[in-house]
């Protein structure tokens, strides 16, 4: 967390974070990190993903 990149250190949850800062993607630390808080993993994303997406073109 700590280079030259960072700009500022947010406390608080990734949503609130994503609120308060109007972030519309996550950085690979912070999926996981939501990925994880409500335990799914990368395969129920994209399982839940493509759900979505079949629903939409039919």
């Amino acid at each position: 967390i700590s280079t030259d990149r960072t700009s500022e250190i947010f406390e608080g949850t990734v949503a609130n974070a994503r609120e308060l800062k109007n972030i519309t993607e996550l950085c690979s630390r912070c999926r996981e990190r939501s990925m994880k808080a409500k335990g799914i993993t990368e395969n129920d994303l994209k399982s839940k993903l493509t759900e979505e997406i079949s629903k939409i073109i039919e």
